[in-house]
């Protein structure tokens, strides 16, 4: 008997090579074997082969959204360092700003301190002045005493300590406030603490030279409470 077998997975195969002779006992075995086989040949094909193209596709799909996903973040981790550049350079100028409030809040702290030390020290300046004038009135009382009258009368002695007296605890009152009498006969005029009154001629000295005090000048502090009124040297 003769058969002719072209299985669907062997299509290729010319006809004329698939004539085989089979004995009548063998036919039934070969065709049950050739059902089996096109059976696992398709399932091969279904299943197997299926499966690993849908694995590549897959594999091809993920690649493809990795790619976009990369350039994705590339472009948010450009905007995220823009971002933190302009904020660190916001900050910047916020703290430089910050800085510069603090140290005029800071100047302002100390003139503010500076003014209020000022008025307390200075605001005296204009009763002390006042009490400048009864000082140069005892020193004058205290002038026109004759030396030696008042060994002699002890009436006129007591009037004149009491004077002297007054005198001194005033002077030593203005020394408690910062108030002091400063010397000036023998040093050159500074305009700053001395008023000139008149000159006088004196070769024998430098021009500008002290040589006579009318008035005691007066210090508060560091400032000239009252210039002293002097007489200084000039050639001819």
């Amino acid at each position: 008997m003769a058969y002719y077998l072209r299985s669907k997975c062997l299509n290729w195969i010319p006809r004329s090579l698939c004539k085989i002779v089979f004995k009548p006992s063998y036919t039934l075995s070969l065709l049950k074997y050739n059902n089996i086989y096109t059976q696992n040949s398709a399932n091969f094909f279904t299943s197997s082969n299926t499966q690993d193209i849908n694995t590549e596709l897959d594999k091809s799909n993920n690649l493809d959204n990795t790619s976009d996903t990369m350039e994705y973040l590339k472009e948010k981790i450009i905007i995220l360092e823009n971002d933190i550049t302009e904020s660190v350079k916001k900050t910047k100028e916020t703290q430089d700003k910050f800085l510069r409030t603090l140290a005029d809040l800071e100047n302002l702290r100390q003139r503010h301190q500076k003014d209020l030390e000022n008025t307390r020290i200075y605001a005296i300046s204009n009763f002390a002045k006042s009490l400048l004038e009864v000082i140069d009135n005892l020193s004058r009382a205290l002038s026109a005493f004759p030396s030696d009258k008042i060994q002699n009368d002890k009436n006129l002695k007591s009037i004149y300590d009491g004077i002297d007296l007054t005198n001194s605890t005033l002077l030593k009152i203005f020394e408690n406030f910062g108030i002091y009498k400063f010397e000036c006969i023998g040093e050159i005029f500074d305009p700053k603490k001395h008023e000139v009154l008149f000159e006088t001629i004196d070769d024998n000295k430098p021009k500008g030279t002290i040589s006579c005090e009318l008035l005691p000048g007066y210090t508060i502090h560091d400032r000239i409470l009252r210039p002293a009124k002097v007489v200084t040297v000039r050639h001819s």
